[in-house]
């Protein structure tokens, strides 16, 4: 939809780069992203708490 509403905006145009940047972050959040997130905020809360991350 975007792409047909700004085809002619050189600042929205679909270009091969973006199209091919899109694809890649549609593909994240997976599930590395979230073991990875989840190891950090479980050091960070140990971290708060006065415990030490293992």
């Amino acid at each position: 939809m975007m792409e047909t509403k700004m085809k002619d905006d050189p600042h929205h145009s679909m270009t091969p780069e973006r199209k091919a940047r899109l694809e890649e972050a549609a593909k994240h959040p997976d599930e590395k992203d979230l073991a990875d997130a989840r190891a950090l905020f479980v050091e960070l809360a140990q971290t708060a708490a006065g415990k030490k991350p293992a």
